[in-house]
């Protein structure tokens, strides 16, 4: 096997880099698209508390999770130009409801969210964050102390 500073190496074809660079964008969460006020951060406290979650991202509690579910897909496009993350949508079940649009960030962003809002969520969703908090500080993610 040869390293880059010899000879014999070959560089991956352009169109396998340009395939890897597109792959590597799609999967990219969206970021941010407004610096909330104060008064856009209170709005996203109240909405989270009535329509959203806090828990961590999976099993191993490795990660955070922040997560809220409607079917007018309004709020969860301010949330996401709060925040960042993907605003999707399920298919209605044979007709017999309206389709689901949710909005999800997981991991850093999410715990950011929950560090954001901590301070203007009830005693409940306080409770929430930090049992998902504690499960990633107990993980060793650095960004919870």
């Amino acid at each position: 096997m040869t390293d880059r500073g010899t000879v014999g190496y070959k560089f991956p074809s352009e169109s396998r880099r340009k395939m890897c660079v597109e792959r590597t964008n799609r999967s990219k969460v969206p970021k941010a698209t407004m610096s909330p006020t104060l008064r856009d951060l209170a709005w996203a406290a109240g909405f989270m508390e009535g329509e959203g979650t806090f828990s961590s991202d999976d099993k191993t509690g490795k990660g955070g999770r922040a997560r809220a579910v409607q079917v007018n897909p309004e709020p969860l496009l301010r949330i996401a130009a709060m925040f960042g993350g993907h605003v999707k949508i399920t298919t209605a079940v044979a007709g017999k409801r309206k389709p689901i649009h949710y909005w999800q960030v997981n991991g850093a962003r999410a715990r950011g969210v929950m560090q954001t809002l901590f301070s203007m969520m009830s005693a409940k969703r306080q409770g929430q964050i930090m049992v998902a908090l504690g499960e990633a500080r107990a993980a060793g993610r650095p960004d919870t102390a």
